[in-house]
């Protein structure tokens, strides 16, 4: 029904199963990545009061990246739910986390745009184009990632030495990692 890249939007609709609900306005839009072929994300069917399709799917968004936040902050991060600690000590941990979740953010989003993702937050399901990660999430990952590469730099470089047909790849995860030190 819905093409890659289109919105749809259903003025004054009425709801039925059982009970009539509405009117209500449904803003439909399947998003797409550019570049890719058959790279599709799944269709959002949105049920809104508000009065344009660009007004709900900015708000869903919006909302979106809400939800990606309190994943991050509990079991998808910093494990937030499993902390025992006072009320006033509380406050000042959810500062720090606060600090630290935007310096994670603003490096995912900066690590995004110059196309490094691909390096620190693989698909972790087979067949799956969509990176599952948050921009926080994948500026967190980037920082164990470079700090296990330096760690590790000797022993690839004799692996290196002994598998020359890897040396592609190696130099690719090399320019990778300089790029990363950059951005940090």
């Amino acid at each position: 029904m819905l093409k890659p890249g289109q919105s749809l939007w259903f003025k004054g609709a009425k709801l039925v199963k059982r009970k009539p609900f509405g009117p209500v306005n449904i803003a439909g839009k399947l998003g797409f990545q550019p570049g890719k072929k058959e790279a599709y994300c799944e269709p959002w069917w949105l049920l809104t009061n508000l009065s344009t399709p660009q007004e709900a799917i900015t708000w869903y968004r919006c909302r979106w990246g809400i939800e990606e936040m309190f994943r991050d902050c509990k079991s998808g991060g910093y494990n937030l739910e499993k902390l025992r600690v006072q009320p006033k000590r509380f406050k000042r941990m959810l500062m720090v986390l606060a600090m630290a979740m935007s310096l994670s953010v603003m490096h995912g989003k900066q690590l995004k745009r110059q196309g490094l993702q691909k390096y620190v937050s693989r698909v972790a399901e087979p067949g799956r184009v969509v990176k599952r990660r948050s921009t926080f999430r994948v500026g967190l990952q980037s920082e164990v990632w470079s700090q296990g590469m330096e760690r590790c730099r000797q022993l690839v470089e004799k692996l290196m030495s002994l598998r020359r047909r890897w040396l592609k790849q190696y130099r690719q995860g090399q320019r990778a990692l300089m790029l990363l030190q950059l951005t940090s």
